[in-house]
């Protein structure tokens, strides 16, 4: 299977973790792994060499204000993308690439899976 994780960056953090560790575990299980970054960082968590890592190419927009501002061109891009690579199976992490993804919805028939967790 051919699946994509969605995600701002793996610079760190809980969602980058589960991100690091389904990708890592799905790889070795002979599954095509893709995760897809909209923010350019340094990634801190070690990944199998078979997984391919995508910056989209709007990630230069990802500062201040044009993170929002610009999740629809984003959103335009990551369908293009998961179109080009022919993914059926994608899931998001973190509230902006969930809103990404979700705002793809406009424009595709993808089906939209998203994974959100909060406290307080």
């Amino acid at each position: 299977m051919r699946l994509a994780f969605i995600i701002n960056s793996l610079s760190g953090g809980g969602a980058e973790r589960v991100v690091q560790t389904l990708s890592n575990s799905l790889i070795n299980k002979g599954h095509e792994i893709y995760i897809i970054l909209l923010n350019d960082e340094e990634q801190i968590y070690k990944l199998d060499s078979k997984i391919k890592v995508i910056t989209l190419k709007t990630s230069f927009v990802s500062k201040g204000i044009g993170k929002i501002l610009f999740i629809p061109f984003q959103s335009l891009e990551l369908f293009f993308l998961l179109k080009k690579l022919k993914i059926k199976n994608a899931i998001s992490f973190l509230v902006r690439a969930n809103l990404v993804f979700s705002f793809m919805k406009f424009f595709s028939n993808f089906r939209v899976v998203i994974s959100e967790r909060s406290y307080s």
